[in-house]
C-alpha cells in the first residue's frame, strides 16, 4: 500500500515529466487491453465479425448521444 501512495506522491508533486506521461499511457493501453478482452470473450464470442460490428455500432451511438460528431475526433481537424 505504502508503494502505490508514494507512486502517487511521486507523480502528482512533478510537471508533466516523461515519468508520469509513460506512467498514464501504461493505464490507459492496459485498462483498453482488458476492455478488448472482456468484450472478444463475452460479446459473441462464436461469431467475430457480428462482436466486431456490435462493437462499432455501440461504439458511434455512445458517440452521439454524447453530442460528439465524427469530425470532432478526427487527428486532421
Amino acid at each position: 500500500m505504502k508503494f502505490f501512495k508514494r507512486i502517487k506522491q511521486f507523480i502528482s508533486k512533478r510537471e508533466p515529466s516523461f515519468v508520469r506521461i509513460l506512467f498514464e499511457a501504461f493505464a490507459i493501453v492496459m485498462f483498453w487491453y482488458g476492455t478488448w478482452g472482456l468484450a472478444e470473450k463475452y460479446l459473441f464470442p462464436e461469431n467475430p465479425t457480428l462482436s466486431y460490428c456490435t462493437a462499432i455500432l455501440v461504439g458511434l451511438v455512445v458517440l452521439f448521444v454524447d453530442d460528439m460528431s465524427i469530425s470532432e475526433i478526427h487527428p486532421g481537424h
